[in-house]
């Protein structure tokens, strides 16, 4: 009996992880046809079926039909019998993992009912030798089956599936199993109920959207049953229940703002969903409406104190949120990041947490993105304007971050008015880019931090440089952190760049990919900045000018992200990311044809 119990421990997931769409299947074949391909894979298998004792050998003939599978079309009942076989040498065998093998593949390709699948193999597998362990397996898995069908609104299998796993809990003799599914048939039933009082309710919707009652019913459902907080909150502010309505507002006001909510909002929103629990007689919305109020008092309980922290504290135990990410990500605090999300793919971007980069962001479209980020605690990094056809567009980092940032743009004497005042207010700039707007005038955007540069006791702006030419001594001296490279209507290239005192050991590269390649490549420093530029009507790559700025840094590794195309980029950026690099610098360049090609540096401490 110790070896069934082995092969137990991944009953719950096996029978769990199973397809439930896929398209373009097949109908299942007709009996006829069944009963004449059953034939063929009983005389191709017939001594294989009959030596087939053990467990193992079973297993082992299962995985050899699934093997023996075919793609063709007209395989197609013949793949079903095989499949129906290896189902049942899986069950004579108690083996969950060909069980969910069998049903992964049943699901792909038929028009079958994979909930059906996932109960008819419960069942059978329950059949096995008397054993609780066995059976409470069995329980709980019946239990998350429960949860898929009310997830997918199979109410009727639901109520299949709770009973079986009460039955399987007697069997147990396990009390805490039989509690929990007697505590979810009641729930199930509740949910039924709800289920059925919310297509009515969308029936009305569809005709009167503003209807009190119906708006109710379709927002308690939603929340209820389907934890859906998001659709949820915007029929509850159309509640005919003026208590859910109240709060329900104030919940959606925050959602809806630009920026995070205050420590005082978080709390009074916690405090008036719990007191709103109390005086429900529904259990399935008391427990939704406890879990928003742990939720909320989950994102403030760090800085909380005394008895507030002791109440909340006790609160989010008693509520049950577990700050799981796929329940959180259905029970949002805020829509602002959603949107940020769709606005960064839209401005082939990517957004995150920690981290935002776009590379083709209009320009007011990326100051705008700017600040809402600046009201989450991000600041930018780059921030790097380049003309195209489309007019001008933006190649941006940002950075999670608490040092206060701004944004400067306009002329070289507007720039210039600004960089007193934010000087006499503790900026320092830390990015600039040079453009030539549409009338050929000179403008500049630069970024300013509320800090000093690392290491650094002063930064130097440089607007417009020609290349090539010297500089003042005491700016020559001084170390370029970042430097963009831009062209003049006659073709002339000039630079804009951040120099920070004191000084230091650099290099920099300017001129073809090939020689700015080869830096990257053999250098035994540190790239630090990098920016593209073009004439403006290049279709090769090849023939864009490129920049590189490198550094001797320790303890820093480098890489850069550069693909023929934006998206692909994207992907690349991910993988960076995950492998604990961040991006740092950032070009950008449209071709004649309108393509985007930009190149990122990402860094990762090696300490």
């Amino acid at each position: 009996m110790k070896s069934l119990r082995v092969v137990l421990v991944p009953l719950i997931c096996c029978l769990c992880a199973i397809a439930t769409e896929a398209a373009d299947r097949l109908p299942v074949p007709d009996d006829a046809a069944q009963k004449a391909a059953l034939v063929t894979v009983k005389d191709v298998f017939r001594q294989d079926l009959a030596a087939a004792k053990s467990a193992t050998q079973q297993v082992e003939l299962g995985q050899r039909m699934l093997r023996s599978l075919e793609e063709k079309t007209e395989a197609a009942t013949a793949n079903y019998v095989l499949l129906v076989q290896a189902q049942g040498l899986a069950v004579k065998a108690f083996n969950p993992e060909l069980t969910r093998q069998v049903i992964d593949e049943l699901a792909k390709r038929y028009e079958v009912d994979p909930l059906l699948l996932r109960a008819a193999a419960i069942r059978d597998l329950s059949k096995g030798p008397t054993d609780s362990k066995l059976h409470g397996n069995l329980a709980q898995t019946a239990l998350v089956l429960v949860d898929d069908c009310v997830e997918q609104e199979r109410f009727e299998v639901a109520a299949s599936a709770v009973e079986l796993a009460n039955s399987l809990a007697i069997r147990a003799k396990s009390n805490d199993l039989r509690k929990q599914s007697t505590t979810r048939k009641t729930e199930v039933a509740e949910l039924q109920k709800l289920w059925t009082d919310a297509r009515k309710a969308r029936d009305t919707l569809s005709k009167s959207p503003q209807d009190a009652a119906a708006n109710d019913a379709l927002g308690r459902y939603l929340i209820a049953a389907k934890n859906d907080w998001d659709q949820g909150l915007r029929h509850w502010v159309l509640s005919s229940n003026e208590d859910i309505q109240k709060v329900a507002k104030q919940d959606n006001d925050v959602l809806d703002a630009l920026g995070p909510s205050s420590m005082e909002k978080n709390v009074a929103l916690g405090d008036s969903w719990w007191d709103l629990a109390a005086k429900q007689s529904s259990p399935a919305l008391k427990a939704a409406m406890k879990l928003r109020a742990g939720q909320w008092y989950d994102s403030i309980l760090g800085g909380l104190e005394g008895l507030t922290k002791a109440r909340a504290d006790q609160r989010l135990t008693e509520s049950r949120w577990l700050n799981d990410p796929i329940v959180a990500k259905r029970m949002p605090r805020s829509r602002t990041w959603e949107k940020l999300n769709s606005r960064f793919a839209a401005a082939e971007g990517w957004f995150t947490g920690k981290l935002a980069l776009c590379q083709a962001a209009p320009f007011e479209e990326a100051l705008s993105l700017n600040q809402v980020l600046t009201l989450w605690k991000f600041r930018p990094i780059r921030f790097r304007p380049y003309r195209t056809s489309d007019g001008l567009k933006v190649a941006a980092i940002w950075h999670k971050s608490p040092i206060e940032s701004q944004i400067t743009h306009g002329s070289q004497y507007q720039v210039r008015q600004r960089e007193e005042e934010l000087r006499e207010l503790g900026f320092f700039p830390c990015d600039v880019a040079g453009y030539f707007n549409e009338s050929g005038e000179e403008e500049f955007t630069v970024v300013w931090n509320k800090s000093k540069p690392p290491g650094a006791t002063d930064a130097i702006l440089v607007l417009s440089h020609k290349t090539g030419e010297k500089m003042e001594q005491h700016t020559a001296e001084a170390l370029p952190v970042a430097v963009h490279h831009f062209w003049t209507p006659k073709q002339e290239p000039v630079d804009s760049q951040v120099r920070t005192k004191p000084g230091g050991a650099h290099g920099h590269v300017w001129g073809s990919r090939g020689a700015v390649q080869k830096a990257l490549d053999e250098t035994k420093i540190v790239c630090v900045d990098l920016s593209l530029s073009s004439l403006g009507n290049e279709s090769d790559l090849n023939k864009l000018h490129w920049a590189a700025t490198f550094h001797p840094r320790d303890n820093t590794q480098f890489a850069e992200v550069y693909k023929p195309n934006v998206a692909g980029n994207r992907a690349e950026w991910r993988k960076l990311a995950d492998a604990g690099y961040s991006p740092v610098a950032i070009g950008a360049v449209s071709l004649r044809n309108g393509a985007t090609v930009s190149s990122t540096i990402w860094h990762r401490s090696t300490k």
